[in-house]
């Protein structure tokens, strides 16, 4: 099995009280390790891959947000800028 990962997720700070953070992210990598999964760097995805699962005024949100902090619903900010090549 492969766990398509990156170091830059360790940078992402949705705040003191939300469930996701770095801890939690360091336990899921050791315990999939612990059972011979690999990590891949992952890569960018297409417009037409984000558009397959979200929608296109979503897909359109995210990427005017490059470069701003924003938050998008109540669970979910950017916190730093988001890096897109077309």
């Amino acid at each position: 099995m492969i766990l398509f990962d990156d170091l830059r997720f360790d940078q992402h700070d949705p705040g003191p009280d939300h469930v996701e953070r770095i801890a939690r992210l360091a336990a899921v990598r050791e315990g999939l390790a612990a059972r011979g999964w690999q990590r891949q760097a992952p890569r960018m995805a297409t417009v037409s891959e984000l558009q397959a699962v979200h929608t296109t005024r979503h897909v359109d949100r995210v990427l005017a947000a490059a470069g701003q902090s924003v938050q998008l619903d109540p669970d979910t900010r950017t916190t730093w800028r988001v890096v897109w090549t077309a």
